[in-house]
């Protein structure tokens, strides 16, 4: 029993240490990649760091406000990055061209 117990303790202090030394570094571009590739979104770190970058440059005096539309290639690239397929319109258009 004690034994047991002795590993659930280890495997714990374990996983909080690996939890902490990934949440105290800085900057981790593998972590900011696979955190914007899975939610689509900057991590909160890199969100506050934009932001304080944001608020020490000077305001615009007529910012143009433009709504950019993905276009169908970026939404093909997310999609296989998102789910690693591509995704169904794509599937069918390489079929109708009888591509693989």
């Amino acid at each position: 029993m004690k034994l047991s117990v002795k590993g659930i303790l280890l495997t714990g202090v374990l996983a909080v240490s690996a939890n902490v030394a990934m949440a105290s570094q800085q900057t981790n571009p593998w972590l900011e990649q696979w955190y914007k590739a899975k939610f689509g979104r900057n991590t909160p770190a890199e969100e506050a760091r934009q932001k304080a970058v944001r608020s020490q440059s000077p305001p615009q005096q007529n910012p143009a406000l433009k709504v950019a539309r993905p276009t169908s290639e970026q939404y093909e690239l997310w999609y296989k990055a998102k789910f690693g397929r591509n995704s169904p319109m794509e599937e069918a258009r390489q079929k109708a061209a009888g591509q693989p």
